[in-house]
């Protein structure tokens, strides 16, 4: 089973090669399915200065590559709510029981808000 969040790819396919100023090409999480990986390749050439974006980024398996760890939060609602647009309603419920117990164990445990550079609070 393929799965979202796959740091041993994510630090060998991408953020090796480029932090070594080389070209990264990947195939990320098929959202649409909801499973596997996507058949379209994405590449991107060495840049000076990478942002790696995602709720899993900050994981400690990669921090010996990430210069600045930026948490930005949100209010519960809020977030929920913007999720609902995006992703629609009609799934939300399926959502939640998937990711919120992996969320709160995460930032709970895994990368606490103590462990970033900056804790950004949006609105």
């Amino acid at each position: 089973m393929s799965v979202a969040i796959d740091w041993r790819r994510l630090r060998a396919e991408v953020l090796e090669p480029l932090l070594a100023g080389r070209p990264a090409s990947w195939r990320a999480f098929d959202w649409g399915r909801g499973q596997g990986l996507s058949e379209r390749v994405l590449t991107c050439d060495p840049v000076p200065v990478i942002v790696l974006d995602g709720a899993y980024a900050a994981r400690p398996e990669l921090a010996d590559l990430v210069d600045v760890a930026v948490l930005v939060t949100l209010c519960d609602a809020v977030r929920r709510a913007r999720l609902a647009v995006r992703e629609g309603k009609a799934s939300m419920r399926a959502w939640h029981a998937l990711w919120d117990a992996a969320e709160d164990f995460y930032f709970g445990e895994v990368c606490p808000p103590e462990v970033f550079d900056f804790v950004v609070t949006a609105s």
